[in-house]
């Protein structure tokens, strides 16, 4: 005699396994969704027809992955940096003195700087990490600062361009692009898209992966994990060494994109500005920051003919992060779920 077999309902299924199948919907469909970004995202330099709407588009992606490092510490740690520029300037000096003073090729010096500028963030964030948040903001300052008075010394100026900035001179080609085709944003459009969007994907697989969920517990009570025994060191360690690949890569991206690099690579103001990025575009979502570099970008080129740039931006900063805390991502989304709602409470047959 043969047992009938019970069917198990959701309800009664382990909440553990719910919320394990929870997840894999969602990072299914936030890779779906990324896909598709990305696909669309290659229609942009043939639906775009003039060079400087495509400069502004490209710089505004750049912009946009230096936010995406500045909002992946903020959203998963909580904590506020402002040295982002020390990791994409000074990957972008290591590119161009690997070109200019060793005469290494293209590739070889991009990678090299983004390798180079990945492990100083490691090991620089083996100290940073141990402090608290507001420590940990002065310290990135002054990481940013000293990196800045470094490149600026007069016994490095013949190998930095000290305040005069370096013209960077190319040495073979960058995946088939010539040192022309990298000055045309239309066609150095290709890589560096794929590259944003690789490092948003990274940032959705991380952020829905169980680093991710510690590194929010880490935000919302690192004692407690602590105590039940969870290491929260060694997360926040490769939590701010990614921080910082993200802002090399973006950094090697606008050397390579302008063939020169300068101390305003550095300073303060850069890393400011890709603060402002992650916040109006919205840090808690992983389009949010370069939604917001490509805003910026737009905004500053709008009100830079005016002769009040900093006025106008200023009021179009404050407009929008009181108007929308949580950035324009935040509002596209609450948007979006508005009219699922809508469309879900619709009667069937009716209007």
């Amino acid at each position: 005699m043969t047992t009938p077999r019970l069917k198990v309902s959701q309800r009664s299924r382990p909440s553990e396994e719910l919320a394990a199948d929870r997840r894999a919907a969602s990072w299914r469909l936030r890779l779906g969704v990324a896909a598709v970004v990305m696909a669309l995202g290659y229609l942009v330099p043939s639906a775009v027809g003039s060079v400087s709407t495509m400069t502004v588009l490209f710089n505004g992606i750049v912009l946009g992955l230096m936010a995406l490092s500045v909002g992946f510490l903020l959203n998963t740690l909580g904590w506020v940096t402002f040295g982002a520029a020390a990791f994409s300037g000074g990957a972008a000096y290591i590119f161009g003195i690997l070109c200019v003073s060793h005469g290494t090729a293209v590739l070889p010096s991009a990678i090299s700087a983004v390798l180079v500028a990945t492990v100083a963030s490691l090991l620089i964030g083996l100290i940073f990490v141990r402090s608290k948040a507001l420590v940990f903001t002065i310290l990135t300052l002054a990481l940013g600062q000293m990196v800045l008075q470094l490149v600026s010394l007069d016994s490095l100026s013949n190998t930095t361009g000290g305040s005069n900035g370096l013209v960077v001179n190319y040495h073979g080609s960058f995946l088939g692009l010539s040192s022309a085709a990298l000055a045309k944003p239309g066609q150095f459009w290709y890589v560096a898209w794929t590259l944003v969007m690789l490092a948003v994907i990274a940032v959705i697989i991380i952020s829905t992966s169980r680093l991710g969920r510690l590194l929010r517990g880490i935000r919302e009570n690192e004692p407690r994990l602590q105590h039940s025994g969870y290491d929260t060191y060694w997360p926040k360690v490769l939590a701010f060494g990614f921080a910082g690949l993200l802002g090399a890569v973006a950094g090697v991206l606008q050397a390579m994109s302008i063939a020169f690099v300068s101390t305003d690579l550095l300073t303060f103001g850069a890393s400011g500005t890709a603060i402002v990025a992650a916040l109006i575009g919205g840090y808690r979502s992983p389009y949010g920051p370069v939604i917001g570099g490509v805003l910026l970008t737009y905004g500053e080129n709008f009100f830079g003919s005016s002769g009040n740039l900093f006025l106008y931006t200023g009021i179009g900063i404050v407009v929008v992060l009181v108007a929308f805390p949580g950035g324009i991502a935040d509002l596209a989304g609450m948007l979006w779920r508005l009219g699922v709602t809508r469309v879900r409470a619709r009667p069937a047959g009716g209007r």
